[in-house]
């Protein structure tokens, strides 16, 4: 009767449901990429100086995501090609750091994770 046809629509929308989150910590297509934002967006240094930034993972619906492997890369610049991977904590933070490798320039820095994108720049001057 009604109660069963009630059940089975509830159902079918839990499972629609559970299967978009799956898709979303498994990085589907559409908008379920999350959001990644890189702190400090921009930063001035000295050559040769260590430069940290960490990336925040936010999942579609707002919420952290936590225990997801971040890769970082930096795309252009003079410390082209380091790279480096770093698992978010709880509130979907993961740092990387990484030192100058003595010369002049702005490195861009991407973070990527779960199909989303974040960038940042460094831009380090000669003393």
């Amino acid at each position: 009767g009604l109660v069963g046809t009630y059940f089975g629509v509830k159902q079918s929308a839990d499972a629609r449901a559970g299967a978009e989150k799956l898709a979303t910590q498994s990085g589907g297509t559409g908008t379920t990429a999350p959001n990644i934002t890189i702190e400090p967006p921009s930063a001035t240094l000295d050559t040769s100086q260590p430069h940290e930034v960490t990336a925040t993972v936010t999942s579609v619906d707002g919420s952290p995501a936590a225990n997801v492997d971040v890769t970082f890369v930096v795309t252009k610049g003079p410390d082209l090609n380091i790279t480096g991977t770093e698992t978010t904590d709880g509130y979907g933070r993961a740092a990387f750091e990484f030192t100058n490798k003595g010369s002049a320039g702005t490195d861009t820095i991407e973070a990527t994770a779960l199909e989303g994108k974040g960038t940042a720049k460094v831009e380090f001057e000669a003393t």
